[in-house]
């Protein structure tokens, strides 16, 4: 009698769950995000969040254009204002009629207004949505955010598989720009003596790029924005960036113009094909010398001279233009980190991993001499290949 009455207690236990997820919602009720932006701004004499939503439109994101089978596009934005981002996140369903779900979303873009005051905020918000993936990437744009969240895209069927793909393929390519998802924003934000560049996202508006078309508004990214403690204290260009993804290891590829002569336009191209770097940090008193050992390989992409490069002296000018670019790159880096008092490169968190005892003293005064560290870089940099030309080509 107990063990059948064991058996029934267990029955009656497992047969609730046999229904399903009690938390469960049907698909066809609930509006899938793809992307969101958070700008600042002002209403009703205050500020306020500015949340920005692009939904997918059911039955139009299975392929083709973004334009849809029936013209319309495959995103529908709707914004919304509060007072936090959770009271602008519910307000989203005043205009909704589906339940708002951000287990898709791809990427985040925050404006430079809410990076400089207001970045702890957004994190937050983030991190404690049990909806949103630690994998979702973080953008920084000088523009509203909402802006470009407006953008068609170019070749992939979504903007969000377009922006996931340009960071997993495409980004590692030109070395000028680096995403971070969630997760690791998070993780540089909390570690000691490491401050974090965050992909700017940029939409400017262009020719036509159709037949027939007009000037559209583009999605591009480059450069980066520098994070100190929790605030965007500043802009890295182009090059700053590629000059501090070489530093830090993070730099794949790229195109390297040089200048085998003297002339004002760089004469010759190297295309890197590889690189790896390692940071020593050295402490005295309050004097710190920072070591950077960067290893680069390169082919020759382009030469527009007229002497013979496919030789042991001509390669030697090569390594020696290529050598003299990457430290070049990384040292303008290091300035403008300097000049922005940020320590992107991460020299109080190494002096922490293999000094805790001068990162204890230093630690609180960090900040103050961090503009006055000694920078050496040393680049051991090779060309490998010269491709099929092993002679200028010139026209007899």
């Amino acid at each position: 009698m107990k063990s059948k009455l064991s058996l029934l207690a267990v029955l009656l236990l497992v047969f609730p769950l046999l229904a399903g997820c009690w938390s469960r919602y049907e698909i066809e009720n609930l509006a899938i995000i793809g992307g969101m932006g958070i700008d600042r701004i002002q209403e009703d004499g205050k500020e306020r969040y500015l949340l920005t939503l692009n939904v997918i439109r059911p039955g139009l994101s299975g392929g083709g254009t973004e334009g849809g089978s029936r013209g319309r596009p495959i995103y529908w934005r709707i914004t919304a204002t509060g007072d936090t981002l959770v009271d602008a996140e519910k307000n989203i369903n005043l205009r909704s009629p589906r339940l708002v779900f951000y287990g898709h979303m791809r990427f985040v873009v925050i404006s430079e207004k809410i990076a400089r005051e207001k970045l702890p905020d957004v994190i937050d918000y983030l991190a404690r949505n049990p909806e949103v993936r630690l994998r979702i990437l973080i953008l920084l744009t000088k523009e509203r955010a909402t802006d470009a969240l407006i953008n068609y895209s170019e070749l992939e069927n979504t903007i969000a598989r377009e922006i996931t793909e340009m960071a997993s393929i495409t980004g590692s390519i030109v070395s000028k720009f680096k995403i971070w998802d969630l997760a690791q924003t998070i993780n540089q934000l909390i570690t000691p003596g490491l401050d974090p560049v965050m992909a700017e996202l940029m939409t400017p508006v262009t020719a036509p790029t159709e037949p027939g078309g007009g000037p559209i508004r583009i999605l591009r990214f480059g450069g980066g924005g520098v994070i100190k403690k929790d605030k965007l204290v500043g802009w890295l260009t182009d090059g700053e960036t590629r000059g501090y993804l070489l530093g830090t290891g993070e730099a794949h590829q790229g195109a390297l113009p040089v200048r085998l002569k003297n002339q004002p336009e760089p004469d010759t191209n190297i295309n890197l094909t590889r690189s790896s770097s390692k940071l020593t940090v050295k402490a005295e008193g309050n004097k710190v010398t920072a070591k950077i050992v960067i290893h680069a390989e390169g082919d020759l992409g382009e030469y527009n001279g007229k002497e013979e490069v496919a030789t042991n002296e001509g390669v030697f000018k090569l390594e020696t233009k290529f050598r003299e670019e990457v430290e070049k790159e990384v040292r303008q880096s290091f300035k403008k980190a300097q000049e922005l008092n940020a320590d992107i490169f991460g020299l109080g968190n190494r002096l922490h991993e293999r000094n805790p005892k001068a990162w204890k003293k230093m630690e609180k005064d960090w900040y103050k001499i961090l503009p006055n560290v000694k920078l050496e870089i040393k680049v051991t940099a090779h060309i490998r290949r010269t491709r099929a030309i092993s002679e200028a080509f010139i026209p007899k």
